[in-house]
């Protein structure tokens, strides 16, 4: 698929094609034109005053004026009015051109609009439905000879149907919307610079990205696409690397580099590295002039199905982990899978203990889709990210998959309040593993031994089967992930009792309920807890 050409979307009023047009130029890094709005710039008024001074051949007129210097510019996703296509020249000046066919049901259609505003055309009808019918006995045979792909809307959400027009391309890519306290999208796929560069430079002016000493050429080179886009400065800011580099000291340090470099509301933050440096970027958007935008481009496999996406942000402190940070959602996050390629086995490993995460917590399909690869296969997935095989689609699948379970649950519990506490299923024992080995650990391999200590907490309290607990060490394993810490257990117990979920001085976890289903549960039973530990190899004293 390319980016050359127009992509043009006809349809029914009430196809989607306004919000779905905004959507695919997200995906696609193409600008969004919607010649209703040409029409009213060209004019000089509204397409109802139009119609009320002049009449729809006034309008048809300007339709016309509309298209043509729509497809005069730049390649861009337009958005067409629904009877565009009415008139023989715009059909004509279409010939050539890649049309989407958005097919709505007029009863789907008329329920969307419900009271219509500021549609001539639909003003004044009694009975919407019998009025859309008649639009479309008009206009389908137009549409249908038009376009070049078609896509059923009734029944699919706005997402479903870009993603559905996206795969029809080939783009290779896959969107996930969330829906936090303001709705963003996440991009999953190849070689998304030119993207990203779109998105940046449609946010704000100057742009500071935000990268570990690791990434420097690769954030070098981020940032000379941007640049090349914008129309104000574009620079780099180098952070100490991993969790080292998620301290107030850094945050102070950053402050002070968007200080010197004058940089008001009108500037971008662009989190380019790991889960350290999307948590530490985005509290720095968070809190710079009490809040500028942040654009995600995780770097690691573990960053982009976990700490990128959420809106949480973090700073460690010595009293523990991400224990200073505030709620602040991206405008944007982009994962690109080619980021993948460079990354040591350990590193992949640690993403997908968070991928697993989230297969026992919310989608079985994940964990059937893991079941279902051997080991060598998983390492040759991962080893082919960025190529165009069924290795990327699997993995696409792997991180769009969890990606999706987190966005569904931040969407229902944005700020933590019950239900997302379910995405800590691991953390409450990892983040203790973490203190104690001053953050050396693998954040991943961490949450892969707390998972199985949650699991044999739950089992030793009789909430599961011992054949349960026993299956997710195997699929770790298979992974290449530890499942027992030698630790000893009054550190542990004293660091555990530092976590954000604690109540009252009680340990909760996250964990599985006799039905099955994830909760957060209060355990008070000390002798559970030090026989779970046992069981993961820590010693108690």
């Amino acid at each position: 698929m390319t980016n050359s050409q127009h992509l043009l979307l006809v349809g029914l009023p009430g196809a989607g094609k306004s919000t779905v047009a905004q959507l695919l130029g997200e995906a696609l890094g193409m600008p969004v034109i919607d010649t209703d709005q040409v029409v009213e710039q060209i004019a000089g008024r509204s397409i109802a005053e139009v119609f009320s001074d002049s009449g729809e051949a006034s309008f048809r007129e300007f339709e016309t004026q509309a298209l043509r210097q729509s497809l005069a510019g730049t390649p861009a996703v337009i958005s067409l009015g629904g009877g565009v296509l009415t008139q023989q020249i715009n059909r004509e000046i279409l010939l050539g051109n890649r049309v989407v066919y958005l097919q709505v049901t007029p009863e789907n259609a008329a329920r969307r609009l419900g009271i219509s505003h500021g549609r001539p055309l639909l003003q004044g009808s009694r009975d919407m439905v019998t009025k859309l019918q008649e639009l479309h006995n008009q206009r389908h045979a137009d549409y249908e000879t038009a376009a070049c792909l078609r896509v059923f809307t009734d029944g699919a959400t706005a997402v479903e149907v870009t993603q559905d027009i996206l795969d029809q391309l080939q783009a290779r890519r896959n969107l996930v919307q969330v829906r936090a306290e303001r709705v963003y999208s996440v991009i999953v796929g190849s070689g998304l610079e030119e993207v990203i560069a779109h998105r940046v430079n449609q946010l704000g002016k100057d742009v500071l990205v935000v990268h570990p000493p690791i990434l420097r050429p690769r954030a070098q080179e981020l940032a000379t696409r941007i640049s090349e886009r914008s129309s104000g400065s574009v620079n780099l800011w180098e952070h100490a690397d991993a969790e080292s580099g998620k301290t107030v000291a850094s945050a102070e340090a950053g402050w002070n580099r968007l200080g010197e470099l004058n940089y008001g509301r009108d500037s971008v933050i662009v989190a380019f590295g790991g889960g350290a440096t999307t948590d530490l970027a985005g509290f720095l958007a968070a809190t710079w002039l009490r809040g500028v935008p942040v654009v995600m481009c995780p770097s690691t496999l573990l960053g982009m199905v976990d700490a990128a996406v959420g809106g949480k942000t973090g700073l460690n402190t010595p009293a523990g982990k991400n224990l200073v940070g505030s709620f602040y959602s991206p405008a944007a996050v982009f994962c690109d899978l080619r980021q993948l390629v460079t990354l040591a086995p350990e590193q992949i490993a640690a993403g997908m203990a968070e991928v697993l995460k989230c297969g026992y917590i919310r989608d079985g399909r994940i964990l059937e889709k893991l079941d279902s690869l051997a080991l060598e296969n998983v390492g040759s997935i991962l080893g082919q990210a960025g190529k165009e095989s069924r290795a990327e689609l699997a993995l696409r699948e792997l991180v769009t998959r969890a990606i999706t379970v987190k966005a569904e649950v931040v969407g229902a519990d944005f700020r933590e309040s019950g239900l997302r506490e379910i995405l800590n299923f691991g953390h409450t024992f990892a983040h203790a593993i973490e203190k104690l080995e001053d953050y050396k650990w693998q954040h991943g391999f961490a949450v892969a031994v707390g998972m199985v200590y949650a699991m044999e907490l739950a089992c030793t309290l009789g909430q599961v089967e011992r054949d349960v607990v026993s299956q997710l060490r195997l699929r770790l394993k298979a992974l290449g992930l530890p499942t027992s810490y030698q630790g000893t257990w009054p550190d542990l117990y004293e660091a555990m009792l530092h976590d954000k979920k604690v109540r009252g001085g009680v340990l909760r976890f996250v964990m599985p309920a006799k039905e099955g289903a994830i909760h957060t549960h209060s355990v008070t039973d000390l002798a559970a807890l030090k026989q779970a530990a046992v069981q993961v190899g820590v010693k108690l004293a």
